[in-house]
């Protein structure tokens, strides 16, 4: 029996760590000086990184998930920004 709660309350220990772990920065404020947008889509947007020129997938819904684009190779995606010219 004591084995039993021994687990229980281990199991309980670790879900509690686990679920913790999450980052709770929300400074994202969409456009900033960081990010312009290159398009609106249905349920997200992309956007490039002013600074790197690497462009993200910006998903909108219950919460907003930041994803790099890559090319074929896996590389990071590179805004050109002759385009905006």
């Amino acid at each position: 029996m004591k084995l039993k709660v021994a687990k229980v309350v281990i199991g309980l220990i670790s879900v509690f760590l686990l679920t913790g772990c999450g980052s709770t920065n929300t400074d994202y404020k969409g456009d900033t000086s960081y990010f312009r947008t290159i398009s609106n889509e249905g349920n997200g947007k992309i956007v490039y990184d002013t600074r790197t020129g690497v462009e993200y997938w910006i998903s909108y819904g219950y919460s907003h998930v930041l994803t790099v684009l890559v090319d074929a190779e896996g590389k990071p995606l590179i805004y050109d920004r002759r385009e905006e010219e």
